[in-house]
């Protein structure tokens, strides 16, 4: 997959990827050039681009009609995307607004927020307390809340973001380090971050 560069079977910025199961491809999201390329599984050959006019943070294929996105692209009202989930040619079926959709929230919800588990995938939502919500292509489930007790980001910052640099601003200002949660992993024991 060493294509790196702007023409056909080519990518920019590897943001992220995931593997489809049911076609046994690889798709990458090409942050820079708004696209998706699809590779072949085991071996890696270029299969095709399918052109996507949004940013994207991270995606995962929950089934051969769903997919997962979290995205930082901005609409009229200067609100991002946030969490929705896609048809299979990657049309909006539906947003999640039930989840913190701030700027701040989707800015902090980098790749490895989103983690596959067995048969489904854990989202660590960012907030005051990160709530990490166990979704398949029919349920979304809030399973965990996380809370850092003093290393919390304070809820004022998510309430009175509406700009990402005022959100820069605002980290910088805070007396303390903040935490939220990455790289969630979880067993029949355990979870861990």
């Amino acid at each position: 997959m060493k294509r790196k560069g702007n023409g056909p079977s080519e990518y920019m910025d590897l943001e992220s990827f995931a593997f489809d199961k049911e076609n046994k491809e690889i798709v990458i999201n090409d942050r820079v050039l708004k696209q998706f390329q699809f590779y072949s599984f085991p071996d890696l050959e270029y299969v095709r681009t399918k052109r996507k006019n949004q940013y994207l943070n991270t995606f995962e294929i929950l089934d051969e009609n769903h997919w997962l996105v979290i995205s930082d692209e901005d609409n009229e009202q200067m609100e991002y995307a946030g969490v929705e989930i896609w048809d299979e040619s990657q049309n909006l079926k539906s947003k999640l607004d039930f989840m913190n959709n701030s700027i701040l929230s989707i800015d902090l919800s980098y790749s490895n927020t989103l983690t596959s588990c067995k048969d489904h995938f854990l989202y660590a939502n960012p907030g005051e307390k990160t709530t990490i919500y166990k979704i398949d292509s029919q349920n979304q489930i809030p399973t965990y809340s996380i809370d850092f007790g003093k290393n919390k980001i304070p809820e004022h910052v998510f309430a009175n973001t509406k700009e990402l640099q005022e959100a820069n601003y605002i980290f910088t200002e805070l007396p303390h380090k903040v935490f939220w949660v990455q790289n969630v992993i979880e067993s029949d024991d355990y979870l861990s971050f």
